[in-house]
């Protein structure tokens, strides 16, 4: 029966004389495929033949255009113009010379048959042929092709390789927006490609970040007068910041967008000092801030009402929320000492002592709670567990930086804590990242020849495609970490 698909017409036995001709010109004559199974465009269509008739397995595929105008009608064609119709000139033709069709299709034929006696078959009409001769060769192949889909894997893994960042140096997007007075802090915007920095001078700046080192980067500045910036960060999702300083008894709140602000005083309870150093949950809820004496406040931020007072033996340098734990603190104080704090069990407090620390400067927790770095004064920066801290009395790192030499003023980790970074604001090559998996260093963050003088913050962008490091020049250094495709 025929496919219902299509259909094929036969046609009446072809000539001696055709058969020759086409023999010449395709290799096969008119009737030796016209009974045979057509396959064509990767479609099998279906013929119905005699008895008597067999297929044969050599068949050439027919031919896939028909111009059907040429066998109505006559029309003659120019073969002197062109240079490419060279070849199909006869001698004593001019350049105005004509040929009707059938004799210009002809003359086609002809040319591509003297090409392919000479040449063979053109490489853009050969298929590619899968042989496979036994069983243990078409193993191979499936085992190749599984192999090409894993590498392309491999090729986007996440993962860092010790030893380089792929880090780039891109052109300062502060410039001309620069002050005297140093900048102090540096952050990244957890939604928008925004790079904010405050300082001395008591200006908040925002920049568009982009690697476009032609494009203006400024956006806006929002003046506090008066208000040395010591620190800051981000709440409410980003549209506010939180700032505060060492020389003043309140916080400031600003809106990023509109630019307005308003004074967060400390309650009455708290005795009169600064709000230099405080952190906030990460659910804005909670705000905690560093008092004198050893004392820890911790503060309702919607309202500045006090929800409890931590008492410990040492002044706080350093504090920071938990990342998926609200309401758990941890602090780090001038001996070296790390406390874990719950706001809502005070008396479930946990501590011990950072190995090798002779003065706690620095404390900083990976974005995913995994790991704890403690940096002192003598420039050990410590990677602990952080579930391991929680539960030992003398934890033991897993890894220990020992080539910065000097105070680490400044730890960062990327978005996935592959990376560690640390920095100082006392010698001229302040700036070390480590590769967290390993415990090695990184040679290209900074480049052999770089040197990045006296490190006041760091830090990485959502996704870790940028890092920005502070230094005492005023000017803030932009790395471009080419392994981390995203902002």
């Amino acid at each position: 029966p025929f496919s219902s698909m299509a259909a094929v017409k036969r046609k009446a036995p072809a000539s001696a004389q055709e058969n020759a001709l086409s023999k010449r010109l395709f290799g096969r004559g008119l009737s030796d495929s016209e009974d045979s199974d057509v396959e064509e465009a990767g479609t099998v269509v279906n013929v119905e033949q005699d008895s008597d008739e067999e297929a044969t397995s050599t068949a050439q595929p027919a031919a896939l255009w028909r111009d059907e105008d040429d066998e109505e009608g006559e029309y003659q064609i120019e073969v002197g113009r062109k240079a490419t119709h060279k070849k199909l000139r006869r001698e004593g033709e001019g350049k105005k010379s004509t040929v009707s069709t059938k004799e210009y299709t002809k003359r086609l034929r002809e040319a591509f048959g003297k090409a392919r006696s000479a040449g063979g078959q053109p490489k853009w009409a050969n298929k590619k042929e899968k042989v496979r001769e036994d069983s243990d060769s078409e193993a191979e192949e499936i085992v190749n092709d599984i192999t090409k889909t894993a590498m392309q894997y491999v090729e986007k893994d996440s993962r860092l390789c010790k030893g380089l960042t792929k880090a780039r140096l891109l052109k300062d997007i502060t410039l001309g927006h620069q002050d005297k007075a140093p900048i102090n802090v540096v952050r990244f915007h957890r939604r928008q490609p925004l790079l904010l920095t405050g300082g001395k001078a008591g200006k908040l700046r925002m920049f568009a970040v982009d690697s476009d080192v032609k494009k203006e980067h400024f956006v806006r500045a929002v003046h506090f007068d008066g208000f040395p910036i010591t620190t800051f960060d981000f709440v409410h999702g980003g549209t506010e910041v939180l700032l505060g300083s060492q020389s003043k008894e309140y916080l400031i709140k600003c809106d990023i967008e509109s630019g307005e602000f308003s004074q967060l005083r400390l309650p009455r309870s708290v005795p009169r000092q600064n709000a230099g150093t405080f952190a906030v949950s990460r659910d804005s809820k909670l705000v905690a801030v560093a008092g004198k004496r050893g004392q820890l406040y911790v503060m309702a931020l919607a309202s500045m009402e006090e929800v409890h007072s931590f008492s410990l033996p040492d002044s706080v340098v350093s504090l920071q929320f938990a990342p998926l734990c609200f309401d758990e603190l941890w602090a780090i104080t001038e001996r070296g000492q790390v406390f874990v704090l719950r706001v809502s069990a005070p008396s479930q407090q946990h501590a011990f002592m950072d190995e090798g620390t002779v003065r706690g400067t620095r404390l900083a927790l990976s974005r995913d709670g995994a790991y704890l770095a403690t940096g002192s004064n003598t420039g050990i920066v410590n990677i602990y567990d952080s579930s391991a801290c929680r539960d030992t009395d003398s934890p033991r790192p897993l890894h220990t930086m020992k080539t910065l030499l000097s105070s680490c003023d400044a730890l960062a980790f990327s978005h996935d804590a592959q990376i560690l970074a640390a920095g100082s604001s006392v010698i001229t090559n302040g700036l070390r990242a480590m590769h967290v998996a390993t415990g090695t260093m990184f040679t290209d963050l900074p480049a052999p020849y770089e040197k990045v003088p006296g490190v006041l913050s760091i830090d990485f962008s959502p996704n870790s495609g940028y890092a920005a490091v502070v230094c005492k020049s005023g000017g803030t250094r932009l790395y471009q970490i080419q392994h981390f495709h995203q902002y």
